[in-house]
């Protein structure tokens, strides 16, 4: 059977209520004093770093935690939003205007992983996007009823894009992207609702995109397309369809049904 494999979408352009988990390492302070740092300590140390943060630097994450793999640990996502460096930037640039108008586009919004079980934190994985809008996570069963697959949600300028993620070998694996609306203040906008199925060729379900319709919306400022959330309704018509490649670990689309 012919298919195409998912293609990722190449972008034109270039706090939270937490308790405190009760292990983690102990730093030596000195001979009489020691001091537990918590879970949420070393990862924003680790996020620092990664991101060569000064320490005046300005910035906003969000923890979510959920059973992302089969070891029954609970894994835990941080997304970092970096707005007041995306903002630094583009003064000092000689297209401060026209950044301002494209919301700031660039490498400001991120997201780290953490294994639950070995507490191993990855990189930094950096979502192309704006930062006037912070990433947002939500949880599927999708590849598996046993543990959560993740779903990032970004924005660009008048759009909203979903990717979804997997995680494989300790580590995120992105395996489908799709879009949810686009051109949210014109008339010929573009909206779309996800939904799933059981899996034609595994476990993983199938991923059904269907056609939306909008309801019209209003802004009462320019910044507030970042972050307004149009309310969509799903027709009948599907408009996508994808299936998952055990193998290659993607999902990918039939041609003939391009």
């Amino acid at each position: 059977m012919k298919y195409l494999i998912f293609p990722l979408i190449t972008f034109f352009l270039f706090s939270c209520n937490y308790t405190p988990e009760s292990d983690g390492q102990v730093l030596e302070v000195d001979k009489d004093t020691t001091v537990q740092e918590t879970l949420e300590e070393q990862f924003i140390r680790h996020i620092e770093s990664q991101l060569k943060m000064p320490a005046t630097e300005k910035y906003t994450y969000k923890i979510y935690k959920e059973n992302m793999n089969p070891d029954d640990s609970i894994d835990w996502i941080l997304t970092v939003n970096l707005r007041e460096r995306a903002i630094n930037k583009a003064a000092t640039s000689t297209q401060t205007a026209k950044r301002a108008e494209i919301g700031y586009m660039g490498n400001f919004n991120f997201f780290f992983f953490m294994d639950g079980k070995t507490k191993k934190m990855s990189p930094a994985i950096v979502v192309p996007s704006s930062p006037l809008a912070a990433l947002a996570i939500s949880f599927e069963n999708i590849t598996s009823e046993s543990y959560k697959d993740f779903l990032c949600d970004l924005r660009i300028t008048n759009s909203k894009i979903r990717r979804f993620y997997t995680v494989y070998n300790g580590a995120p694996l992105q395996v489908c992207e799709s879009v949810i609306f686009d051109g949210v203040t014109s008339e010929n906008n573009e909206s779309y609702v996800i939904k799933y199925e059981p899996g034609s060729y595994s476990l993983a379900k199938n991923i059904l995109v269907y056609k939306g319709k909008m309801e019209p919306i209003e802004l009462t400022h320019s910044d507030d397309i970042y972050t307004i959330e149009p309310e969509i309704t799903a027709t009948d018509e599907l408009a996508f369809k994808w299936y998952y490649h055990p193998r290659q670990m993607k999902y990918f689309m039939k041609k003939d049904e391009l």
